[in-house]
């Protein structure tokens, strides 16, 4: 199967928009990784996004960093593209989380889009508006 070459803006601003929430949410790096751990071991979208729900259930997870997670997740046709994006959802993560002079920054980029629910698209060009509040 061919992972795509090239990301779509609107798959860019929906893993973005995921990640900051991730960073408000002060979700723990491991869980980031035990979920890339579930997909490499398992090679399985539904297990993935079963143990992304029992986790967001648990209160490991922000509720809504979860749902777009999965809403993401559901759009994915095979493991290969999975592994892409949720390799590009840590990176962006842990550069919002490591950079805490940074996460006022994030928190008021987010809230500026609170209204926007979890079953709506990510605002257009957060990623990077996400970018520019990480590097400048």
């Amino acid at each position: 199967m061919e992972v795509p070459t090239k990301i779509s803006p609107n798959l860019l601003d929906e893993i973005a928009f995921a990640a900051a929430l991730s960073v408000i949410g002060k979700l723990d790096r491991a869980q980031v990784n035990k979920l890339i751990e579930v997909l490499e071991i398992t090679r399985d979208l539904d297990i993935v996004v079963a143990f992304l729900a029992r986790q967001a259930a648990r209160g490991e997870w922000p509720r809504e960093a979860a749902s777009r997670v999965y809403r993401i997740l559901n759009n994915v046709s095979n493991v290969d593209e999975a592994r892409l994006i949720l390799g590009l959802y840590k990176w962006l993560f842990e550069a919002g989380s490591g950079l805490r002079e940074k996460s006022y920054q994030i928190r008021q980029l987010v809230s500026s889009y609170r209204s926007i629910r979890s079953n709506q698209p990510a605002p257009k060009g957060f990623y990077n508006q996400y970018i520019q509040g990480l590097l400048l």
